[in-house]
């Protein structure tokens, strides 16, 4: 750990420590708000409503900014929800704290070898005893190998719904390029990739694109191959520049090399849908703001009805009983014409957790959206409370199931986060004014900003109505894992903490699917295995890790 870094650090810790008094005092004041305002009241009118059906829902990742959302919402529209996840060193979990819960479980690390094994165990514990209708997973690391494989073990020994992908469309989302060839056999655009076998059809390429788009030429095989020339950015500035580059490089119809076109320098959009029976019932379009934070789009915007058509078209064309929450990053490309300027959209990468953009269906109205999403894919005995009036609800028609999507309203509110703003627009600035590697009015400036998501945009963990996790959060978790990284590493024995530095904020994906962030992401491939109930007769699996759960559960391991 550098200086700089053990200061932010030291200073952090100090912030939080010399506003405890006051946040608590806030704290106190919000409870007391709350206290003296009918409890629960839309919840309970639901519960009362003749017909309403109360389902019971586990969310995994409840720590995450979306899976607490979630929660939230469900709590809110009369149903019961289940938490789940990871307390790294042992200390409890802001979400563990929120008062959308009826009950939190404490996932426990195990060894690699039996983090498959317990996982699914502590899964079948949970959902058989609390008697789970729906099991949604909003592990931001989730593999959707082992979430398939959960699900189909789920499905078959208990009556609750896995909202996930099965085993047969797991493969599909396994990898950037695995999705973006999913894609391209469905019929609909992508980026362009090509495998190249001459200098020839390198140039081909290049012509026809007329400039117009960038592409890097790597090598399938960089063995025997100089690192700089490896990897090429093409065209040059010059078409001689270009001649003499592609010359160079040792193209050979037994090693061929890899053309892809790229994305830099494009406009970014982030979609969020939720998908039943490959039909869209919610989706949300947005774009990032700088800091982490992230504005809507609108939804009767040509760019959002294009990337929601897209998705409709892509659930369409998947297997029956396809069901998943699908987060796509699309790029656009501009291009001048006669008439205007057109506009061309492609996918680049995809997530099969909850995004942030299911953080943007706010407020009462935003809950029964999320709501009567997730709970399509129960079996319809009655119903629910998707059909109440809690507000407006922007909808547009699906041609091919008369299906409607749920969308945020225009007017959402942006989505920041506290921690990270506090820390890159405040702190770290203010950090930079003290060694004067920075000026006051850049710090003005940068303060300024900060204050102006505080008051007009929204905190993706703050909740007015359940404001625990997050003081928790600030004032208690994220001080001591501070604390506690930079007594280890001063000890200079870091691995002695089983666990990385706190994550402040959902870290940004990148076009190969992978998470980026300086903090690490939660990981939730662990589980319980105290008293999973034995069962027997079960079939076998061509999957190992798959039987390998099964007869954990048998009793045959």
């Amino acid at each position: 750990m550098s200086t700089t870094e053990g200061l932010q650090y030291l200073l952090l810790v100090s912030c939080a420590a010399s506003l405890l008094p006051l946040s608590t005092l806030f704290l106190l004041i919000n409870y007391a708000y709350i206290s003296s305002a009918p409890r629960n009241s839309a919840r309970r009118h639901l519960i009362s409503t003749p017909g309403f059906i109360s389902r019971t829902i586990l969310i995994t990742g409840i720590n995450s900014p979306q899976g607490l959302r979630l929660a939230r919402a469900f709590h809110e529209t009369g149903h019961n929800v289940v938490g789940a996840d990871y307390e790294p060193g042992g200390l409890p979990m802001p979400a563990r704290f929120s008062r959308s819960l009826r009950r939190f479980y404490r996932m426990d690390l195990q060894p690699e070898e039996k983090r498959v094994v317990s996982y699914i165990a502590a899964l079948v514990q949970i959902i058989t005893t609390e008697r789970v209708d729906i099991w949604i997973n909003c592990t931001r690391s989730a593999d959707p190998f082992i979430e398939a494989q959960a699900r189909e073990i789920i499905e078959q020994d208990t009556n609750c719904r896995s909202f996930g992908l099965s085993m047969a469309d797991a493969p599909y989302f396994a990898t950037r390029d695995a999705f973006l060839m999913h894609t391209k056999s469905l019929g609909l655009p992508v980026l362009e990739t090509y495998l190249v076998r001459s200098r020839d059809e390198v140039h081909r390429v290049l012509h026809n694109s007329q400039r117009r788009r960038r592409y890097l030429l790597q090598s399938l095989n960089p063995d025997g191959i100089p690192a700089e020339s490896s990897r090429t950015m093409l065209p040059r500035k010059t078409p001689s520049q270009t001649y003499n580059t592609v010359a160079r490089i040792p193209i050979q119809k037994a090693k061929p090399w890899r053309l892809e076109q790229i994305t830099e320098g494009l406009k970014r959009y982030s979609s969020f849908a939720i998908i039943v029976e490959r039909n869209v019932m919610a989706f949300v379009a947005s774009y990032p703001t700088g800091t982490g934070g992230a504005q809507v789009l609108d939804s009767k915007s040509a760019l959002n009805q294009s990337m929601l058509m897209f998705m409709q078209t892509f659930a369409s064309k998947q297997r029956p009983g396809f069901s998943a929450h699908l987060g796509v990053d699309f790029c656009v490309e501009e291009h001048a014409n006669v008439s205007g300027v057109l506009e061309n959209i492609f996918p680049v990468s995809v997530s099969v957790h909850a995004q942030a953009g299911l953080l943007f269906f706010q407020g009462a109205a935003g809950s029964a959206q999320l709501t009567r999403a997730y709970l399509a894919s129960l079996p319809s005995r009655a119903k629910d409370d998707g059909d109440q009036q809690l507000g407006s609800i922007t909808v547009v028609k699906q041609d091919s199931s008369n299906a409607e999507v749920a969308m945020p309203s225009a007017n959402t509110s942006g989505i920041y986060c506290f921690g990270q703003e506090l820390l890159q627009l405040c702190l770290t600035p203010l950090l930079g004014v003290l060694t004067r590697e920075k000026s006051l009015i850049e710090w003005f400036g940068t303060l300024q900003l900060f204050l102006r998501h505080l008051l007009f945009c929204r905190d993706n963990e703050y909740s007015f109505e359940d404001p625990v996790p997050f003081w928790w959060a600030y004032q208690v978790y994220i001080p001591l894992q501070l604390l506690m990284t930079l007594y280890m590493s001063i000890r200079g024995s870091s691995h002695a903490w089983p666990h990385d530095p706190v994550e402040v904020c959902p870290p940004q994906q990148l076009d190969d699917g992978r998470s980026h962030s300086g903090i690490q992401p939660t990981n939730l491939i662990l589980g319980l295995t105290n008293g999973v109930e034995k069962r027997s007769s079960y079939p076998r699996y061509a999957d190992p890790q798959t039987q390998l759960a099964r007869d954990y559960l048998s009793g045959e391991i």
